[in-house]
């Protein structure tokens, strides 16, 4: 969906279709299609979120339950992949996109995030691992730097000109 935002083309009714069929009943999506609410995660249904902002469809029916799956990931250190789950860098960064691009309450996360970083710079995964992880470092800095996906090159019109939306 966001490759067809960023391209300007349609995104098939049938598209959104797949989204409602497949988010679980308590707000969710899995990475692997599950509907089985003990498999729906934060990283999916943050993702899925900031498609349906960037494709113009930020008030579909699926958006609510979604936003509230995502704030029951929330902790005081940061979000978790799954409800009741350890707080994680990755987790947290993307919640904190899907926050930023919906307007949700970002400063919990925001902090949470600086949290997870080192000295050098660099993110680490979980507080039981705290060594730097490229991975971790790679998914924080948009969310650090308050960026939601897609992420276009500074200049770039394609989303200003299709939902008024603007480039990173």
């Amino acid at each position: 969906m966001m490759a067809l935002a960023v391209t300007g083309l349609e995104v098939p009714a049938s598209a959104l279709d797949a989204l409602s069929a497949t988010q679980a009943e308590n707000g969710g999506w899995s990475f692997d299609g599950s509907t089985d609410p003990a498999m729906a995660d934060s990283n999916t249904t943050s993702m899925v979120v900031q498609a349906l902002v960037a494709i113009g469809n930020a008030g579909h029916e699926v958006m609510a339950p979604a936003l509230e799956f995502l704030e029951s990931t929330i902790t005081d250190d940061g979000a978790a992949y799954a409800p009741g789950a350890e707080a994680d860098s990755n987790s947290t960064a993307l919640v904190l996109q899907a926050m930023l691009e919906t307007g949700g309450d970002t400063a919990g996360l925001e902090a949470a995030l600086g949290t997870f970083q080192t000295d050098s710079g660099a993110y680490f995964y979980r507080a039981a691992d705290p060594a730097e992880n490229l991975f971790s470092t790679v998914q924080a800095i948009p969310a650090a730097a308050g960026a939601v996906l897609p992420i276009l090159p500074e200049g770039d019109a394609t989303l200003v000109a299709i939902h008024g939306l603007q480039a990173a």
